[in-house]
């Protein structure tokens, strides 16, 4: 799981950890949360002790505004903004001064999220719900998160989300290596629309992990 970029963790095995048991209490209550929703969740809630607690009050609001995705409630940016003006009014959550530019990718670093998940558990609606605002670098994020998972049986030390360890324990490492190849395979100028490029690999890596 590469949420420990979002604050320059990468070889802090202690912030790592704490950054991967996020992602874990939100599977944990059926939540995927996309790549840009976390990269707002941790600008704008500074402490840990506050991001865990906050996270459990917009997963309960999330659960009763939105509709399930097979099962799953997707958090995208659009829903993560809402949830964290309303839960900031009704509990006076610090936050920290941060204006974040989601316009400016090449600003931010790559990082994963909930996409590779949604993917690997074959669940098209949650996913193309959480490539909304930057298609493309959603699809990076789940590249990535995927290509983790692969060094992970490797035998490489990094850190993953238990969901996706779980729910890839069925595949084989071929059938990774084809999703990623089908990922990537938007980048070769079939189609013009980024979004509509985006949903097609992303089918496209679901029925290469199918």
């Amino acid at each position: 799981m590469g949420y420990a970029a979002l604050l320059d963790v990468e070889d802090d095995t202690e912030d790592t950890q704490d950054l991967t048991d996020l992602e874990n209490q939100a599977h944990a209550q059926k939540v995927l949360l996309s790549s840009d929703a976390m990269r707002y969740f941790i600008a704008q809630i500074a402490n840990l002790e506050d991001r865990t607690a906050t996270l459990d009050a917009i997963i309960a609001k999330a659960r009763v505004s939105f509709p399930s995705e097979g099962g799953w409630v997707v958090l995208n940016l659009a829903r993560m903004e809402q949830l964290i003006e309303e839960v900031r009014a009704e509990r006076h959550v610090s936050v920290t001064e941060t204006t974040l530019n989601i316009e400016a990718p090449s600003a931010m670093p790559i990082t994963a999220g909930s996409l590779a998940e949604a993917i690997v558990t074959g669940n098209l609606n949650a996913s193309y719900q959480m490539i909304a605002h930057r298609p493309m670098v959603a699809l990076a994020d789940a590249s990535a998160d995927l290509d983790t998972l692969l060094r992970y049986r490797n035998g490489e030390m990094v850190t993953i989300s238990e969901m996706l360890k779980a729910e890839s324990l069925k595949l084989t490492s071929e059938q990774l290596k084809a999703a990623i190849v089908a990922l990537t395979s938007v980048l070769d100028g079939t189609y013009t629309n980024e979004e509509e490029a985006v949903k097609m690999a992303i089918m496209k890596a679901v029925k290469a992990l199918s």
